[in-house]
C-alpha cells in the first residue's frame, strides 16, 4: 500500500502551473475530475475497511465474551473486553488498515481543495501581470 507516496507524486506533476494562464484555467475541471474520481473509489475502499472492521470488532466481542468454542479458559470480566479487543492483533491491523485510508482520504481532499482555489491563483497572477505593464484599473 504505498498510495499515498504515488498521489503525492503525482500531484507534484499535476500541481505545476505553466505560463500560459488560458490553459490552466481551461486545466481546472479536469484536474478536479481526475482528483474526484480518485477521492471516491478511496472512500468507498474505506468504507468496505470500516464494514469489515465492524464485522472483526462484533466477532472479537463475541469470542472475548466467552460464546465462541474458541474463547479464552480465562474469565475476562465484561468492562475489561473492550481492552482485549483493543489489543488484539487483528483488530489493531484493521485499525491500521482504516488509519491509513483515512489519511489518504485526507490528502486527496486537500488536493481537491487545492484545485478548487487554482481559480483564484490564477486570476492573482493576472492581475500581478497587469500590475508590472501599468495596465492596473
Amino acid at each position: 500500500m504505498n498510495l499515498h507516496n504515488d498521489f503525492l507524486n503525482e500531484w507534484r506533476t499535476d500541481a505545476v502551473m505553466g505560463d500560459d494562464l488560458f490553459d490552466e484555467a481551461r486545466r481546472i475541471p479536469i484536474l478536479h475530475a481526475k482528483w474526484m474520481e480518485k477521492y471516491l473509489k478511496i472512500q468507498l475502499i474505506k468504507k468496505e475497511k470500516e464494514y469489515k472492521h465492524n464485522q472483526l470488532y462484533l466477532r472479537k466481542h463475541s469470542f472475548y465474551m466467552g460464546r465462541e468454542e474458541t474463547a479464552p479458559d480465562d474469565r475476562i470480566i465484561k468492562t475489561e473486553v473492550p481492552l482485549y479487543i483493543k489489543g488484539d492483533e487483528e483488530v489493531i491491523k484493521s485499525q491500521a488498515v482504516l488509519d491509513y485510508y483515512e489519511k489518504v482520504e485526507n490528502t486527496l481532499k486537500e488536493i481537491i481543495n487545492n484545485i478548487n482555489n487554482r481559480s483564484f491563483q490564477i486570476k492573482n497572477a493576472i492581475d500581478w501581470a497587469k500590475y508590472t505593464k501599468g495596465l492596473d484599473e
